[in-house]
């Protein structure tokens, strides 16, 4: 018997019966062949203020708080309307930002 033919098999024998012991039997049969898995929990990392998670384009690292200044510092300057400000300028500066 091939490994289909044993799954219509089984499928066929579950859906005829009314059986709670059968249906029982056939759950222990396979949460001991198939466990359930606990899931994993992973305790988060400490928050690191000098990891460094992008670098500007000419190669500058980034930590958060350099990120944040920067990205700060480029609404800022949109906002302060010096120059017309555009979505594509702001966009290209924020292009110049590349994420790890």
């Amino acid at each position: 018997m091939s490994t289909t033919e044993l799954k219509f098999e089984i499928i066929k024998k579950i859906m005829e019966t009314d059986e709670e012991g059968l249906n029982n039997k056939i759950q222990n049969i396979l949460s001991q062949y198939y466990p359930e898995k606990e899931p994993e929990t992973k305790e988060p990392e400490p928050y690191n203020s000098n990891q460094i998670i992008a670098y500007k384009a000419d190669g500058q690292a980034l930590t958060i708080k350099d990120l944040k200044t920067e990205i700060l510092e480029i609404i800022d300057d949109t906002c302060k309307g010096s120059a017309p400000a555009t979505h594509c300028k702001v966009k290209t500066r924020l292009k110049g930002i590349l994420w790890l």
